[in-house]
């Protein structure tokens, strides 16, 4: 069996990357982190359509929701078309959807998936999707005092449809407005690399600032025949002096 703890690796590097640098000043002493937020961009993503297999068409569209759900206080604005943006390179195919700018699919091209049922018409593997159906990744939300703004709701404009990388410098940007805050992400890609790199701001803050929760989504999915060991080698790896692996089953649950 293939050992596929280097992919997992680099995948949960590629999330730990992924998380957005916004520029925001310090949060007040009391802001209300812990139960602000709700839980951020999983029951949505399931309106985003889903990609086919590997090599099916590279854009799909459906309708938004009719308005974009913000907590407490925060205005809420008529929403837009909802659009996936697909980047792909030699080695990888990323979908990210304009409703929330979440990453919506995961698809690395040089590694075959090892599930049953993962299979193409001729019956050969299917490359590797690293995130479950209906699922996403960076669904965020920023705690203002009392109110949550779920920018995993806020419907932005892409500055590109589709994007194939070949220098590493390539950008797409993203912008989205919510009541009196001004949203705008810029996602870098390069073509020899997984890793997603993600600049933010947000503009209307006041001078207490806010707090922003990055929900990294609920785990990939099974991709091994052993669902066993599968789970069993799942792992975080960290790195800082040195290279640390924890091992997702010796978590204590709090």
């Amino acid at each position: 069996m293939n050992d596929r703890r280097p992919l997992f690796a680099i995948a949960l590097i590629m999330m730990i990357a992924l998380v957005p640098s916004f520029f925001l000043k310090k949060p007040a002493p009391k802001s209300p982190v812990t139960s602000a937020a709700p839980a951020a961009g999983v029951a949505d993503s399931a309106r985003v359509p889903a990609l086919a297999p590997t090599d099916a068409a590279p854009s799909a569209r459906s309708a938004a929701p009719a308005s974009q759900q913000i907590d407490s206080g925060i205005a809420t604005l008529p929403s837009v078309p909802e659009d996936t943006i697909v980047v792909r390179s030699s080695l990888y195919r990323y979908a990210i959807s304009t409703h929330g700018g979440r990453l919506i699919s995961s698809r690395f091209l040089r590694y075959k998936s090892m599930a049953l049922g993962d299979t193409l018409a001729g019956g050969k593997p299917d490359t590797l999707e690293l995130l479950p159906a209906g699922t996403s990744l960076l669904g965020s939300s920023l705690v203002i005092g009392n109110d949550t703004l779920r920018l995993d709701q806020v419907s932005y404009t892409a500055s590109l449809d589709s994007l194939t990388p070949s220098d590493g410098n390539e950008i797409i940007a993203l912008t989205g407005r919510s009541g009196g805050y001004g949203v705008s992400l810029k996602y870098h890609f390069a073509p020899d690399d997984f890793k997603i790199h993600i600049d933010g701001a947000i503009t209307g803050l006041g001078a207490a600032g806010g707090t922003l929760l990055v929900n990294l989504g609920n785990g990939f999915r099974d991709s091994e025949k052993n669902l066993i060991e599968d789970h069993r080698e799942r792992a975080i790896v960290t790195k800082q002096d040195g290279t640390n692996l924890t091992r997702l089953m010796s978590l204590v649950p709090r």
